[in-house]
């Protein structure tokens, strides 16, 4: 009977079968070898090429997160700016309105007045007109 190794078998840490696993890689693969220091230099010339890189774009993420934040509260300024412009209109036209309304009324009260006055002027006339002929 043969028996089959798993994966549990693998990460358990049996030191023997680790080895065994390895060592079958190695054999099946056997390209696989140390870099040399010429190859280890190009990795580290890489490896610090795109940590500068990385780090760049880090302050150009920066950069544009600070702006993004100077833009938003630009924005609310100008919002607030309009919110109190608009504010100040509505109370304009809410003054207006009143003094419009208190002007129609003053109007409506003069008109009485003057019809009142009319009506009395023409009373007295009649008055003066029938005493003076009669």
């Amino acid at each position: 009977m043969r028996k089959f190794t798993t994966v549990k078998d693998l990460i358990g840490g049996n030191s023997r079968l680790n080895l065994g696993f390895v060592a079958t890689i190695f054999n099946k693969y056997i390209g696989i070898r140390l870099p040399t220091e010429d190859e280890i230099a190009e990795m580290f010339s890489k490896f610090d090429a795109m940590q500068d890189k990385i780090a760049e774009l880090e302050a150009l993420l920066a950069q544009r997160d600070q702006s993004a934040k100077d833009e938003a509260s630009k924005n609310a300024a100008v919002q607030q700016t309009f919110e109190s412009a608009i504010q100040e209109l509505h109370e304009k036209y809410d003054n207006q309105t009143q003094q419009l309304q208190q002007s129609e009324e003053t109007v409506l009260v003069t008109k009485q007045q003057v019809g009142n006055l009319t009506s009395q002027v023409r009373r007295a006339f009649s008055f003066f007109l029938f005493f003076f002929f009669f």
